[in-house]
């Protein structure tokens, strides 16, 4: 009953678009002038690469020559990638345990590690992810923050509380929800700093820094606090 409960409190509609790609754009931007920071840059692993289009568009911005390889759980979004130039694996990164032995200097995660649906896979996706990146490689994420009081955390976290979800096998920030228009459920995880912190130093990472940038209320804007926007992370391997 409790879980009905949170499942139909948590029903909202499609992200606005415009928003989404301002977001995306200035998170791509961020990447791009990072990396030419770095020492040697040499091949990118873009997890849940999607069409590849991301990735791309990162490499264009800033100016270097790697490659890039994608991992996709989508069989169709693996074929567009390739058909953008972009080498992919098939895989469902979260759940198979196979690793080609092919190593990285820079790896993305985008707007898809609060789709992992536990702390337990998450953990489990961060180790992977270590393990193929090369002495000091460094890993770029997005994720939305429970603080945020332009987006759904907040809600979720006075629902849980509430609700005793925990006793349900809920976690603080977990949110059910439903796009406009269609009949599936979807997943999404919102984070704190403390949770952020405590994985990456779990699975090898330590933060490099953390930029907050607004999403569903200035868009594409570094903003002040995570009670503003999500979190963006460059984190390193250790």
């Amino acid at each position: 009953k409790m879980a009905s409960i949170f499942f139909q409190i948590l029903i909202f509609s499609d992200f606005n678009l415009p928003n989404r790609k301002a977001y995306t754009q200035k998170v791509d931007e961020l990447i791009a002038v990072d990396l030419k920071n770095e020492n040697t840059i040499l091949k990118h692993l873009d997890i849940a690469t999607g069409t590849g289009r991301r990735a791309l568009n990162i490499k264009k911005i800033c100016e270097l020559d790697y490659e890039v390889v994608g991992v996709d759980i989508s069989a169709e979004m693996c074929k567009i990638a390739q058909k953008r130039g972009l080498r992919t694996y098939h895989q469902d990164w979260a759940n198979d345990d196979t690793h080609t032995g092919e190593m990285f200097d820079f790896a993305t995660f985008l707007y898809a590690f609060g789709h992992i649906a536990n702390s337990e896979n998450r953990i489990k996706t961060l180790n992977k992810i270590n393990a193929y990146l090369n002495k000091n490689g460094v890993l770029y994420f997005d994720l939305f923050s429970v603080d945020n009081q332009n987006e759904w955390g907040p809600l979720a976290l006075s629902a849980f509380h509430k609700n005793n979800l925990n006793k349900y096998n809920y976690e603080e920030g977990d949110v059910f929800y439903r796009k406009r228009g269609c009949k599936e459920i979807a997943f999404l995880h919102y984070f704190n700093l403390p949770e952020i912190e405590s994985i990456l130093a779990q699975t090898g990472f330590k933060i490099e820094w953390v930029k907050n940038v607004g999403y569903a209320k200035n868009p594409g804007e570094i903003v002040k606090t995570e009670k503003e926007g999500n979190y963006f992370v460059k984190a390193r391997k250790v």
